[in-house]
């Protein structure tokens, strides 16, 4: 098991910031990562925004429920 914080980040608005190993995109409204170098490198260059697990919770809801709504087209519902 690591010792590594686990940190909240989201990255910078407008910026795409990959995970290290998976290359995956962090999600706009950010995520919990077990801290690093690599996240470390990214704070330092500005690419990211901390933030807390609330938010990030908070942005999880937004973003499923703008995805459920763009899933429901006029006169689906009854």
């Amino acid at each position: 098991m690591s010792d590594a914080p686990m940190r909240w980040v989201k990255p910078k608005s407008g910026l795409v910031v990959r995970y290290p190993f998976k290359g995956d995109p962090l999600p706009a409204h950010g995520a919990g990562v077990l801290w690093s170098s690599y996240w470390q490198r990214r704070l330092d260059d500005g690419d990211l925004i901390e933030t807390d697990q609330k938010s990030i919770e908070a942005g999880e809801r937004k973003a499923l429920e703008a995805s459920i709504a763009a899933d429901i087209k006029p006169g689906d519902a009854k």
